[in-house]
């Protein structure tokens, strides 16, 4: 088990506001100093980022922590495609071991729906120019800032793990809620058996499970969100049989679909 340590610092001032850049296919950005950190993440598109001599590949949701005395010279890939990118530009009020302290760079992100939330969350809050949106702000950048910093500090993944972790992510938003395991395992060049322990490892929980949880999380939604009748939800989550769907649903959730309506209306 991966033991992380702790951000450097425990609180933050904000230079201004985070935002979403984005550029066209021949971007370049050079900087020499600044005055203030930034977090600087690839949401789109392809580049090439040199730190101080060195070169970083730039996919989506690869991110950088830039202290002010690194060197920056940053240019788009060939391929034609725009970069977007979310940046935020920070100071620590105090480093509790700034000795130790380096800089995360080119960091691929993993839990890419966390960190989206952090993002979209930060973007809404920008609008409200008020002292209470400017600390929630604060607080979803040092939460971010902890994603990265956790992500840094976690072993490099292996190709098969990567896969698991891009599914996993299509599993929460939705794609991949009407996919079996075994289809899953082959995807990932695994035997059923040996992607359900790959799987259980990163996520705690077996992949049969997890994909029935994204379902019963969905017909919660569809529950609350409309008057739909059950073998409608059922279906629309997968379920060809609606007795089945509410017998997973009540072993899930410790109560009846039509209870779990009726208690959220």
């Amino acid at each position: 088990m991966n033991n992380a340590k702790p951000l450097p610092f425990k609180d933050l001032n904000l230079i201004n506001s985070p935002f979403i850049h984005s550029g066209m296919a021949n971007w370049r950005w050079k900087s020499t100093s600044r005055n203030y950190f930034n977090l600087w993440i690839c949401m789109n598109g392809q580049a090439t980022i040199r730190c101080d001599s060195q070169d970083f590949p730039v996919l989506p949701w690869t991110a950088f922590i830039f202290s002010p005395e690194v060197s920056i010279d940053g240019h788009g890939s060939k391929t034609g495609h725009m970069l977007s990118n979310f940046a935020a530009h920070w100071m620590p009020e105090s480093f509790t071991q700034p000795e130790n302290f380096s800089a995360p760079l080119g960091i691929v992100l993993q839990d890419i729906s966390t960190a989206q939330f952090f993002i979209q969350s930060m973007m809404r809050l920008a609008i409200r120019p008020d002292a209470l949106s400017a600390q929630q702000q604060k607080w979803h950048l040092l939460s971010l800032l902890a994603l990265v910093w956790r992500q840094a500090q976690t072993p490099p993944t292996s190709r098969t793990e990567r896969i698991v972790y891009q599914q996993i992510e299509r599993m929460r938003s939705g794609q991949e809620m009407f996919s079996t395991v075994d289809e899953l395992a082959h995807e990932a060049h695994l035997s059923r058996v040996h992607y359900s322990r790959c799987f259980k490892r990163i996520t705690g929980v077996s992949p049969n499970l997890f994909l029935i949880q994204q379902r019963i999380d969905k017909a919660c939604m569809l529950l609350k969100g409309s008057d739909s009748p059950l073998d409608q939800i059922a279906e629309t989550i997968g379920y060809n049989d609606t007795f089945f769907f509410c017998r997973q649903f009540k072993k899930h959730m410790k109560e009846s679909p039509h209870q779990y309506r009726l208690r959220n209306r």
